[in-house]
């Protein structure tokens, strides 16, 4: 049996650059004045967005690649329950929803709108991790994560 481990990394680095897309053109085009978000100084509000937009995204990507290594390389999927994986994955998953949380209170304020900034730093992480996994997780643990049932089940 192919192993299909270089073609879901390949496709996982492929769903973060498009995150990573996404980033560029919000802080290139200034998405967020342009939904609204009021700001003291641009400049510096867009070099702040920006670095923490790629904390949001980089834990993202790392939780993502360390549920594919855990899966692949990990326990076997006999050896820990589903509920033990599970956990794992929710783990995973909080560990990213933290770092959107610390981009939203540590990152750049905004005096109107500033929903809009927390919003993409949910897009950039949990998201991205949550689409990264339930489309690219390795055969032992594939339909672990939430959904992924439905999704699969055409494939």
């Amino acid at each position: 049996m192919k192993s299909r481990v270089p073609i879901d990394f390949l496709l996982m680095v492929f769903v973060y650059l498009i995150c990573a897309g996404l980033i560029y053109g919000a802080v290139t085009m200034n998405w967020p004045s342009q939904l609204g978000v009021q700001v003291g100084n641009v400049e510096d509000f867009l070099d702040r967005f920006l670095m923490w937009s790629e904390v949001a995204g980089g834990i993202s990507i790392f939780c993502a690649f360390a549920w594919y290594v855990l899966g692949e390389w990990g326990p076997r999927a006999n050896q820990l329950s589903s509920g033990a994986w599970l956990a794992i994955w929710f783990a995973l998953f909080l560990a990213v929803i933290l770092g959107a949380v610390a981009a939203v209170f540590l990152g750049p304020e905004a005096t109107e709108n500033a929903w809009v900034v927390a919003v993409c730093y949910v897009i950039w992480g949990p998201a991205f991790y949550y689409l990264a996994t339930v489309l690219f997780s390795p055969v032992n643990t594939k339909y672990i994560v939430p959904g992924s049932g439905l999704i699969r089940r055409g494939w």
